[in-house]
């Protein structure tokens, strides 16, 4: 595995590309307290990949940790907004503000299939099962996104620090993240 600075980055012919949840939650869903700086980083990289016409995949599993990462964003904001901290998630999911958040989660998804490739059943049995047996080394979706980006030959971008632990693998990461390479 090879770490590769975001804005050094040339996107090269045969490159293809799987962008984090934590990514494309800056450039679908960004938030304050969030560095612009970052956002504008990896939003001029998305640009340059949609321009180049490259592939970038994502699955369900990452449509669902984009699901859930926004469900509990919202979660805490409204919380935090109503100051009902004893608001149990099951019951904010009974009230209009859940419904609003569904709804812009539909554009939000739609945004992210459109410039997307969705991949799926890309592991045999003896894979998941490997994959399954792993799960107490990292993050379960993490080791799936890597072995993901293994197996399609994608180059991850992520600003995710814990992915520096992926090693044995042929693809690149690309981050703006200065741990990774300070």
């Amino acid at each position: 595995m090879k770490i590769e600075v975001l804005s050094d980055y040339n996107i090269s012919y045969s490159d293809q590309f799987f962008f984090d949840t934590n990514i494309w939650i800056y450039l679908l869903y960004p938030q304050q307290g969030v560095s612009e700086k970052y956002i504008n980083q990896y939003s001029d990289f998305y640009s340059k990949i949609l321009t180049k016409d490259k592939l970038i995949a994502t699955d369900l599993l990452q449509i669902s940790e984009l699901i859930n990462a926004i469900i509990n964003i919202e979660y805490r904001k409204y919380s935090k907004q109503e100051k009902v901290a004893t608001l149990k998630l099951k019951e904010w999911k009974e009230t209009s503000s859940f419904t609003n958040v569904l709804k812009e989660l539909k554009i939000i998804t739609d945004n992210l299939l459109r410039n997307t490739t969705l991949v799926s059943g890309i592991f045999n049995d003896a894979e998941s099962k490997d994959l399954v047996s792993d799960c107490d080394k990292a993050d379960f979706n993490d080791l799936y996104f890597v072995r993901l980006a293994e197996k399609q030959r994608l180059n991850i971008v992520t600003h995710d620090f814990d992915f520096k632990a992926a090693k044995n693998f042929s693809f690149s990461i690309i981050s703006a993240n200065t741990k990774f390479y300070n």
